[in-house]
């Protein structure tokens, strides 16, 4: 514990960025989760590989634009993935969930490619598919900062409609709010949020940081804000010891958060199913 705290500084930047993602990922999380849709987060995820390989490819091909940080690039195609999941969902009108895994292959035949080009899985790739808190720096904090007060901001100026089509679809429309809209602005704000949870917990696992601290939640909650604050409490509390625990035993910061957040779920699924068994003996 002391090494830990003679380290502080250099782990400042990484709690940082752990408590704006433990926040920002149950907070739309709970929508993702409420509206059924954990499978596109996983093909947008893949696109956010995609674009951060891409980048990468740049960087080294074009020295000038090196500075550029590829998690930047990410999210850049993480929004085209966004966009392109709604178009197909047009084209495929009777088969919409066709768009899911075209988008997914596209996303993992894209990393996988631009990612050979560079000779190598080398430990960055690494820590894109599992995460890797510990190795953020000041620019990836100002990008997760800067995208995390745009998704905020999104969400509270839509929040009424978003929760309106969530919940009551048929009344929504009929109030006036256009659903097309809203379902695409909830895509951009996804796609998004996705960009910054891929620092902490890795392309491969960050569908599981958007929906276990909600699984857990649920089993608590009276209702969907207190759904929501139980979320990000649980969202924090498994990304900040996850990465206490990647410090101390050198594991993948995603694997520890994702276990922790796991372990969190079926703790409280335990309690909850004994506190049942133990209502129905006492009737």
């Amino acid at each position: 514990m002391i090494e830990f705290f003679q380290n502080l500084s250099f782990m400042k930047t990484a709690f940082l960025v752990g408590i704006i993602v433990g926040c920002v990922t149950p907070l739309v999380g709970v929508f993702i989760f409420a509206r059924r849709l954990p499978h596109i987060s996983e093909s947008l995820s893949q696109m956010n590989l995609a674009g951060i390989a891409i980048g990468s490819t740049i960087g080294s091909a074009v020295p000038y634009l090196s500075g550029i940080n590829p998690s930047i690039y990410g999210a850049v195609f993480a929004l085209i993935g966004a966009f392109l999941v709604e178009l197909l969902r047009k084209v495929f009108r009777d088969f919409s969930d066709m768009s899911i895994p075209i988008i997914l292959s596209l996303g993992t035949g894209l990393g996988a490619l631009f990612f050979s080009i560079l000779h190598g899985f080398n430990s960055d790739f690494f820590n894109y598919l599992f995460g890797s808190l510990i190795a953020v720096n000041q620019s990836d904090l100002n990008n997760t900062l800067t995208i995390s007060i745009i998704v905020v901001v999104i969400l509270l100026i839509f929040y009424r409609p978003l929760l309106l089509i969530t919940f009551d679809a048929e009344y929504a429309q009929v109030s006036g709010i256009r659903k097309k809209w809203i379902d695409l602005i909830f895509m951009v704000i996804m796609s998004l949020t996705i960009s910054v949870s891929v620092q902490a917990v890795g392309v491969m696992l960050v569908t599981g940081l958007m929906t276990l601290p909600i699984a857990t939640a649920i089993f608590i909650g009276k209702s969907f804000k207190s759904v929501l604050v139980l979320a990000i409490i649980f969202g924090e509390l498994a990304v900040l010891i996850g990465l206490v625990l990647s410090y101390y035993l050198s594991i993948a910061t995603g694997g520890a958060i994702i276990t922790f957040s796991l372990l969190c779920f079926l703790l409280v699924l335990g309690i909850k199913y004994i506190y049942r068994i133990s209502s129905r003996h006492n009737m």
